[in-house]
């Protein structure tokens, strides 16, 4: 098992010490995802019958489903629950990320699990791809959120049936983000998605990278988000502080009067906040991962 330490640069948001960090995390999630795939789809033939769909995306995607096999060692029932619940749902378009950039691969609107989709790739709208791809360079005019998106964001679905956005920690660096007005550019909403959900891709697949999870085991006391009153768990306040600072720091280059800003800054302002939470159940988190977390929320602080 691996300290957590390597997850420092997600405090000070050093761009060069960001792109070390996801280096090392995806050199050692991809080495493994081979074999992970050449053994995926048997265990799960055994379980239930494997759709076309559910196939293609299998051996499409090996980065994606290694680090999720890796993640759950082997625990197929909920990989294959997930993958009903993302194929089920409609999709506008989806988005592959390559390496150093991100391609518009197909377009989605039959995302569904009977359909064989994934095997019979069609061209995305060219404004779909116009308005992730405007994106995404945006991101990358500021170096620490740039090595963020192009770390934690893998696979990108854009959806109608998406309110907000979401991620799956089955799934590390699969992200589903609310599609914009048709014909309209990625406002505020998407651009707090995109950053939103890469940085719990990171953290999910740190714990690949970590063979363990950021909480101890059995972990899960309810508490109260800081940020938008919210019931959580120990396990997504722990990773909730990392994501609600990263936005913070992002909004307040971007837009130091956005609402985004004021909603992140919200949770480490005063003393009902992020602190105070973190005290409440700092036995409950890798001591490890516990250092990062008041890191992070110390310098969100100071920064208001």
């Amino acid at each position: 098992m691996k300290h957590f330490s390597f997850l420092t640069p997600l405090d000070d948001l050093d761009p060069s010490s960001l792109d070390a960090m996801v280096g090392q995390i995806r050199a050692s999630v991809a080495e493994k995802t081979a074999t992970h795939v050449a053994t995926l789809l048997q265990p799960i033939s055994a379980l239930m019958e494997i759709s076309p769909a559910r196939e293609a995306l299998l051996a499409n995607d090996p980065y994606l489903i290694g680090a999720a096999h890796r993640r759950h060692h082997f625990n197929l029932k909920e990989l294959v629950a997930n993958l009903e619940s993302i194929m089920a749902c409609p999709i506008d378009a989806i988005a592959q990320w390559s390496g150093d950039k991100f391609a518009l691969v197909t377009s989605c609107n039959q995302h569904q699990a009977d359909r064989t989709l994934y095997a019979e790739l069609t061209p995305c709208d060219p404004k779909t791809t116009a308005a992730v791809l405007a994106a995404f360079d945006e991101v990358s005019k500021i170096p620490p959120f740039a090595a963020i998106v192009a770390g934690g964001t893998h696979r990108l679905a854009i959806s109608t049936a998406c309110s907000g956005s979401s991620s799956i920690s089955s799934l590390p660096g699969y992200s589903m983000i609310e599609a914009p007005q048709v014909g309209q550019p990625w406002g505020p909403r998407q651009f707090n998605g995109l950053v939103h959900e890469a940085v719990h891709g990171l953290l999910f697949l740190a714990e690949c990278f970590a063979d363990r999870q950021l909480v101890r085991e059995g972990s899960r006391s309810t508490i109260s988000s800081p940020w938008t009153g919210s019931p959580l768990d120990t396990y997504q306040f722990a990773q909730a502080l990392v994501v609600w600072h990263v936005l913070l720091a992002y909004w307040s280059q971007v837009d130091v009067q956005s609402p985004e800003r004021a909603t992140a800054a919200k949770g480490f302002d005063g003393a009902q906040g992020a602190i105070r939470t973190l005290d409440a159940i700092r036995k409950e988190i890798e001591p490890d991962y516990l250092d990062i977390l008041y890191a992070c929320a110390t310098r969100a602080g100071q920064s208001i």
